[in-house]
């Protein structure tokens, strides 16, 4: 399952907003894959994330493969969502 996702927050996915992103998926047994022009990042993986240099208004794809797919899937649209309203 694949969705494109907007970053709002104004410091974009910088590693205090990564960090509550990986929190509340770190127990997923999903995987879970966030690409920003073409380069690819473990959404698990702070490092990863970071490295994608997602800033505001930047379009990100999620990819999320396994179990509970699309509940995963909405659970981390809503979590990147509420990151516009942090800081």
């Amino acid at each position: 399952m694949e969705k494109e996702i907007v970053i709002k927050n104004k410091y974009g996915l910088h590693a205090r907003t990564a960090l509550k992103l990986i929190e509340n998926i770190k127990d997923n047994p999903c995987q879970i894959i966030i690409e920003k022009d073409n380069k690819q990042a473990n959404a698990k993986s702070m490092l990863s994330v970071i490295s994608l240099g997602a800033s505001q208004g930047s379009k990100v794809k999620v990819t999320v493969k396994g179990p509970n797919a699309e509940e995963t899937m909405t659970k981390i649209v809503d979590i990147i969502n509420q990151l516009e309203d942090d800081e």
